[in-house]
């Protein structure tokens, strides 16, 4: 380029001399050209070239050898081989030939890596001159940093602040300078602070290096994936490679089947390019993006969204590696900018050659990236996929499509009874997919399906279309879309090949007539499409028909020809009617994950406190509820806990980590309800198992991990939906408030568990912990972490494109200064903070304060001991560094009932001896809970207690171990236990059923079946056992201990 202007002057490398020495003294060593480090880096002009242009195409799948190319002399200089550095030059020029500031940093980089690059720029910022090479000393430039770092955190009224006083104590210090002693650069009032620190480009803050912001449209900005990938790796970024120097990588996220497969295309794509696939670095890509409130007033006009990348995702989404790639206004389509992005994306998988700051050292490495997921909430999905939200009818469960019944989608009675048996390890007493009463929460073709979706409508199309006209045009049926349609249509789950090829049909169809606009409609709609596509695909058709097709008697010759090239997925994307995400290869649909904070907490918690409200306020004992449980949760609050921000209730403005301390909580709460206040025996009991089964299926969904036992997750997700069937039996529903997004037709028939989409699109999370690892790996509130640094700079909006370019490059600014300057006061600078631990747990005043709550029965924070699992409550106000006072607690079992109707464990607490602990030990190889009381209104306190821990364990036989809910086996038996349940089944149907075997006298098989017999319970003999009265003379058993077996209590009928 000749207009380039940050090309260096020509240079001819064989006729380049420097001395290799700074001082000009020689070392006899002469044998090859090298030069100074001063003379590395030279003023720009805008006609000067630097050899011949170096591409990017010159460097793909070339690695150059990972040897040190220099060799530091002394503290100061580092000294390099020219033949050496040659090439980093040339690759920088290059890389970074439209952007001055980063060049001119990262060139000066090479004389000292980590260290010469921010001198450089501390050096220029003083004197104020662009075009200088020398570098600042160590303690200037280490004031300045921290005064930029300080500046940058500031507003403008509290900078003029600090320069006031800065100024102040320059002019005090001036007459007292010590002869001869040189002092750092310290700015002397606002205008030199302007000029220095933080507002010219020549000072501190205008030099750091940042990548360029280029608008995308009037309500959109971006810059470029593969320069922020540059900046980074030039910075040192310290990126956890799937494939690095070190060999493969299994840690979190990089061992998950996705990870392998993402890398398994990789390879193959280097392989493909003529590259070296075992000498390249390989990294993984997490994409996500959302919109959010910048000002309570005006929400739809003063909201912004943003597009992120997090590089290198292991055990989380590190908010240090999340990087803010686009912004734009939140009411504004952003298909066409995520659709600029991916193909961005696409290419990084190829292979490209950059610049790596590692170990201390520069390298020259081929990388190549991928994208392992997109993780987004169902309306950013829907809107980005171009498919319907939770709302539709057809799209409650997330990338699947199948017509929501309320009647036939759950389990039927007899399906719950086996989906019991088979979390107990029994023998089911159904063949699993058999039922045609129910489809049993499946999204696979069912015989229930034939009743859940039957074509009933005359709406749907009935005629087909001419299969040797779609063979000539290219066009084919997809899969279960066939019409005419059977008698019922078979729910699918989504890809974006099969929405493509629907399209394409209904397209058709509507252009030459066979269909009208309602039958191509409803066709689109076992799609689940958005109204977007449906509109443009009806419009499309309207335009083909006029133009192309025309009426039969009146169609030209040639019209399929035409029809043919303008129904190309090529040409249907560049008309609008096919979305661009439907056609980019690097996303598939199902990589469009659920956000488990919005998934599970969000959402599916939420609507259970409503419904719990609800449900005690029908029964008008939530003044009661409240009066006995917030003195409780204000305690607890009190205790300040980071791993349990409980506020009382009722809810107010909650955020996320309310919700998750609400849910650890809950079966606690929960207990106290039915114990002391609860009136309703049977709607209790439904309760209980409602809250139970959830404890355990959350417990298991955040503890599991891709070598999960699938099956065992999904029996607890969907029994979790069974009670959920069951206890929405108890609501009433006259008092029932219309939810949002529900009509007011199906106001009396819609339960509040299936107004949104979160409960049954939990069934998602099973095959998305088997691809993609944990879920707390892609927690969304660490990728929300990022609106935090956007927000603070958008209080004022502007709505326009310059302004979301400035704000955007002054997040990226800030980003990049963060970690330069962590870099330079390695480690980094921290205030000291001897309480690191002190955030987990609580440190009571004395071992008074201790016992008086023991006797009382009030909530301990505890901490326990891995290595001897001893529970210990610290205490004591001093100011010691090293030791912790501590009084130890030991659990007793005795004549305490083991567990409660909401499957807690409980026990007795004894004070035992005090003792110190190292504070050290306190942070790590512990584990962090607090002991529930178990409350009663009418009787003291009896020394009965609970835990709630960080790690959601719980209390299990009688011992002090601690252990997940997801490892009881014998969940179920606690699980449905009715032991709340007494004199009120007096009356209730029962029905038994028994899987039986029949042998002959040589103990042959000769057959098999289930036996079923039906009863009435008839007396109540305590303690969980009943009399039951059989009809006619089926059997001799006379009583049953019901607690001793799974329970389902559905339409009256109890089934055992």
């Amino acid at each position: 380029d000749d207009n380039d202007d940050i090309m260096m002057d020509t240079i001819d490398d064989d006729e380049v001399e420097f001395p290799f020495c700074p001082d000009g003294q020689d070392d006899g060593q002469h044998d090859e050209v090298v030069g100074t480090v001063d003379d590395l880096w030279l003023p720009l002009s805008d006609t000067s070239e630097f050899g011949q242009e170096v591409t990017y195409e010159d460097f793909v799948n070339d690695t150059f050898s990972s040897g040190s190319y220099y060799s530091s002399q002394s503290s100061d200089q580092t000294y390099f081989e020219w033949n050496a550095i040659l090439p980093f030059v040339r690759h920088l020029r290059s890389v970074f030939r439209h952007n001055p500031v980063a060049c001119r940093y990262f060139l000066q980089e090479i004389r000292c890596c980590g260290r010469a690059g921010i001198q450089s720029v501390v050096h220029r910022a003083t004197e104020g001159d662009l075009y200088l090479s020398d570098l600042a000393g160590t303690e200037d430039t280490t004031s300045l940093l921290l005064l930029t770092k300080i500046m940058t955190s500031l507003s403008v009224q509290d900078r003029a602040h600090l320069m006031k006083y800065l100024e102040g104590v320059v002019n005090a210090i001036i007459p007292i300078i010590i002869p001869g002693k040189k002092m750092p650069r310290i700015p002397n009032g606002p205008k030199d602070s302007w000029k220095v620190v933080i507002g010219s480009d020549t000072s501190v803050y205008g030099q750091i290096p940042h990548e360029a912001v280029k608008e995308v449209d009037r309500n959109h900005v971006s810059l470029s994936v593969n320069d922020m990938i540059n900046t980074q790796m030039a910075l040192g970024a310290d990126l956890n490679f799937i494939v690095g120097d070190n060999g493969r990588d299994r840690t979190g996220i990089n061992g998950t089947p996705e990870a392998e497969a993402a890398l398994a295309r990789m390879r193959h794509k280097i392989q493909a390019n003529g590259g070296d696939p075992d000498n390249t670095l390989y990294g993984l890509i997490a994409i996500w993006s959302d919109g959010f409130v910048v000002s309570w007033v005006k929400q739809k006009d003063n909201s912004c969204w943003t597009l992120t990348v997090t590089l290198c995702p292991t055990e989380g989404m590190n908010p240090k590696d999340t990087h803010a790639i686009a912004l734009g206004l939140s009411k504004y389509d952003h298909s066409y900018t995520v659709s600029q992005i991916m193909k961005q994306l696409e290419p990084l998988e190829n292979g490209i050659v950059r610049l790596w700051s590692s170990g201390g050292r520069l390298r020259l490495v081929n990388t190549a990236f991928a994208v392992i997921c997109y993780p987004a909430d169902k309306p950013e999905r829907g809107s980005l996929t171009s498919t319907l939200g939770h709302t539709g009818n057809t799209s409650k469960r997330g990338n699947y499509v199948g017509r929501w019944s309320t009647q036939f989608i759950p389990s039927c009675a007899r399906c719950s009874s086996n989906l019991v048996m088979r979390a107990l390890n029994n023998d089911s007493i159904i063949d699993v997919g058999t039922c045609e009463q129910c489809c049993d929460w499946s999204y696979t073709d069912r015989k229930g399906w034939e009743k859940a979706w039957p074509v009933t409508s005359d709406t749907y199309p009935s005629e087909p279309l001419d299969e040797t006209l779609m063979q000539e045009l290219g066009i084919k049926w997809p899969e279960n879309r066939k019409v005419p349609f059977e008698s019922y249509i078979k729910p699918m789950e989504q890809t974006f090949s099969w929405l493509i090829e629907g399209v394409k049909v209904a397209l058709l169809a509507l252009a030459i007539r066979i269909w009208n606009k309602g039958q191509t409609t409803a066709y689109l709609n076992s799609f689940a499409v958005s109204t977007k596509v449906i509109k443009a695909t009806v419009s499309d058709a309207d335009t083909l028909y006029k133009e192309i097709v025309g009426a039969a008697r009146h169609r030209r010759e040639g019209w399929q020809d035409n029809l043919k090239q303008l129904l190309t997925t090529t040409a249907l994307t560049s008309r609008g009617v096919i979305p661009e995400m439907w056609v980019q290869k690097l996303v598939s649909l199902s990589c469009f994950i659920e956000l488990p904070m919005h998934e599970i907490f969000l959402g599916a918690i939420q609507t259970i406190y409503e419904v719990i409200e609800e449900y005690i306020k029908s029964n008008k004992e939530w003044e009661k509820f409240l009066a006995m449980v917030n003195p409780f949760l204000t305690e607890i609050k009190l205790f300040r806990l980071s791993w349990c921000k409980l506020e009382p209730l009722p809810k107010s403005s909650w955020i996320s980590e309310n919700w998750i301390a609400y849910m650890r909580c809950l079966p606690w709460l929960v207990g106290i309800y039915i114990r002391n206040i609860g009136s309703d025996e049977v709607g209790n009991a439904a309760l209980a198992r409602l809250i139970h089964t959830l404890d355990v299926m959350v417990s298991q969904l955040m503890c599991a991990d891709q070598n999960c036992d699938e099956e065992k997750l999904t029996l607890s997700i969907k029994i979790f939906l069974n009670c959920c069937v069951e206890f929405s039996n108890h609501l009433d529903r006259k008092k029932r408030k219309r939810r949002k997004n529900q009509s007011p037709e199906s106001q009396k028939d819609a339960d509040p568990f299936y107004v949104k989409g979160n409960f049954i699109s939990l069934l998602n999370l099973v095959r998305q912990i088997k691809r993609f690892g944990k879920l707390v790996w892609y927690w969304d509130g660490n990728l929300e972490k990022g609106i935090q640094s956007l927000k603070p700079n958008l209080g004022r909006l502007r709505k326009t494109s310059k302004f979301l370019r400035t704000k955007l490059i002054g997040v990226r600014k800030d980003q990049i200064f963060g970690r330069i300057f962590d870099s330079w006061n390695s480690p980094p600078l921290q205030a000291k903070n001897s309480h690191d631990w002190f955030g987990r747990t609580y440190r009571f005043q004395n071992e008074q304060e201790i016992n008086e709550r023991l006797i009382e029965g009030q909530p301990l924070p505890f901490v326990q001991r891995k290595d001897d699992n001893r529970f210990m409550i610290p205490f004591g106000q001093g100011k010691s560094e090293d030791d912790i006072h501590f009084l130890s607690i030991s659990l007793i079992f005795n004549n305490i009932p083991r567990e409660t109707c909401v499957g807690q464990f409980y026990c007795s607490l004894a004070a035992g001896l005090v003792g110190t602990i190292k504070r050290e030990t306190l942070i790590n190889g512990v584990k962090y809970g607090v002991f529930l009381p178990n409350v009663s209104k009418d009787e003291d306190f009896d020394n009965s207690w609970t835990i709630m821990t960080e790690q959601r364990e719980v209390l299990r036989g009688d011992s002090n171990e601690l252990s997940c809910q997801c490892h009881q086996e014998d969940m179920m038996k606690s699980l449905f236990a009715p032991s709340t349940v007494s004199r009120n089944l007096i009356g209730r149907k029962i029905g038994m059923v028994f899987a039986f075997t029949e042998k002959d006298k040589d103990g042959h098989e000769i057959g098999n079946g289930f036996q079923y017999y039906n009863g009435s319970i008839s007396a109540w003999m305590g303690r969980g056992t009943f009399e039951i009265q059989w009809d006619g003379d089926s059997t001799s058993i006379e009583k049953l201990r019901l607690q001793d077996y799974g329970l389902f209590i559905e339409n009256g009928w109890i089934l055992v």
